[in-house]
């Protein structure tokens, strides 16, 4: 159970049943890509904003 990273017996079992067998898969590096990926959207969420309250200003001037 150990070997494939399984949270509990249960979770280990129903994998067996339903597959014949259980893997561990190692997804280190596309939770770093999904870190970046969701700094990247903060990061334009804000330009986007700051774009959307300066805009009409500068259209008055």
């Amino acid at each position: 159970m150990e070997e494939v990273n399984s949270q509990n017996q249960s979770t280990f079992i129903r994998k067996l049943a339903a597959a014949g067998y259980a893997e561990s898969v190692d997804l280190s590096p596309v939770k770093e890509l999904l870190h970046l990926q969701r700094r990247c959207v903060n990061n334009l969420t804000q330009i986007a904003k700051r774009a959307s309250v300066c805009t009409p200003a500068l259209l008055a001037v």
